[in-house]
């Protein structure tokens, strides 16, 4: 069954920027429960495994860029992506700013 889902996304353009980031955070809910879970990936990666979700599950996610100052904007939330039994992972993909999701 599916509980993983490893989200990808674009390095924020240098102009945006308040300094160099060193950690993203990420957020996600499940469905319309609105109790936010955050994860920070401590790493300026910009992909991250998210696993332990619940099978055949919704959730929405959105990502902010951090520093050692402070916690950048957070993307809007993405469009809502089920976790299911026919695929090990599903692959999101955070584009630039836009943050547009895409599940494969």
């Amino acid at each position: 069954m599916s509980t993983n889902v490893t989200i990808t996304w674009t390095e924020i353009d240098v102009s945006e920027r308040n300094g160099m980031i060193t950690s993203y955070i990420i957020q996600y809910t499940e469905g319309t429960n609105r109790n936010i879970t955050m994860i920070n990936t401590l790493s300026n990666a910009t992909t991250h495994l998210v696993s332990g979700l619940k099978p055949f599950t919704n959730y929405i996610f959105r990502v902010a860029g951090a520093n050692n100052a402070s916690v950048g904007p957070f993307s809007n939330f993405s469009s809502s992506i089920r976790t299911d039994e026919d695929s090990k992972f599903m692959k999101c993909t955070y584009i630039s700013y836009l943050y547009n999701i895409i599940a494969d």
